[in-house]
C-alpha cells in the first residue's frame, strides 16, 4: 500500500490472494508503476491477513526508483547547409 498524506490514508497498489498466488518455493519478481505518485513523497507498507492453513509472508529486495532514460542525441545540421 502507498500512501502520500504521512499514512493518514493508504491505497492498495497490489493484491495477491487465494485467486491470483502461486505457490512457489521461488520469490516472484512484481513491478508495480509508481507514475501516478511522481513527484509526492510517499510511504509505503506491507499488509498480510491470514486466512486459514500456513501462511508465509516473504519480501526481499524492496527497490523504489526512477525510470531509466536513455541516452539520445539530436542532429542539428548547420543553418548554412556546411
Amino acid at each position: 500500500q502507498i500512501s502520500t498524506n504521512g499514512g493518514t490514508n493508504y491505497t492498495s497498489l497490489l493484491l495477491i490472494d487465494g485467486n491470483n498466488h502461486v505457490s512457489s518455493t521461488s520469490f516472484a519478481n512484481k513491478s508495480i508503476s509508481l507514475a501516478s505518485y511522481a513527484g509526492q513523497n510517499a510511504i509505503f507498507k506491507f499488509v498480510g491477513t491470514w486466512g486459514i492453513g500456513d501462511y508465509y509472508l516473504d519480501i526481499d529486495n524492496f527497490l523504489v526508483s526512477y525510470p531509466t532514460v536513455p541516452n539520445t542525441a539530436t542532429v542539428v545540421s548547420p543553418s548554412n547547409g556546411g
